[in-house]
This record gives C-alpha cells, structure tokens and sequence, in this order.
C-alpha cells in the first residue's frame, strides 16, 4: 500500500527482480504478457489495493497470499499501513 506509486512499481521490480529469472515464473510471466513481477504486483493505495483483490476474487481467485514490500523512507510504517489493511479486508473480500 502506497501512495507513491512509481516508487512502489520501481521497488517492486527490485524486490522481486529474481523471480523473472525462474523457470516456472518466468513462464507464467510470459503467459501474462509481461516482463516483470512488478506489472503483476499488487500496488496503490488502500482502495485501489482493495479495488484489485476484490477483482481477483470477481474473477475467480480462490486463495490470496501476500508479499509485503515497504515502500518509501519510512519502513515500518509502510509494512504497517499494509498490514492493517489486509486484517481490515479479512472476511470482506470473498478469495
């Protein structure tokens, strides 16, 4: 969850940059038509990140793990900000 969007795409790239050298994820990344983790993750701020877990769960979606990654200067707060949001959701979005 953030509000600084390049920046969470730009850390999530970085977080996650491994992945795309993976057998089996490089796959599935290919099969989405897309380069990186980053353009899969799931970033914004509280009611976009709520808007595309709800879509995931519209669409079929069955199970939902997340991979926190803070975002910004502030590090705790940024882990914070996404986890309290995650407990909030819990029961609210059917996945």
């Amino acid at each position: 969850v953030s509000d600084d969007k390049r920046m969470a795409i730009d850390t999530a790239a970085s977080a996650f940059e491994r992945y795309g050298t993976l057998v089996n994820y490089r796959r599935i990344l290919e099969a989405g038509n897309v380069e990186g983790a980053s353009e899969v993750a799931v970033i914004g701020n509280e009611k976009e990140v709520e808007a595309q877990l709800k879509a995931f769960a519209d669409a079929g979606a069955t199970d939902f793990i997340a991979s926190i990654f803070p975002v910004g200067t502030d590090q705790e707060g940024s882990k914070r900000r996404s986890q309290d949001l995650l407990r909030e959701l819990v029961g609210k979005i059917n996945v």
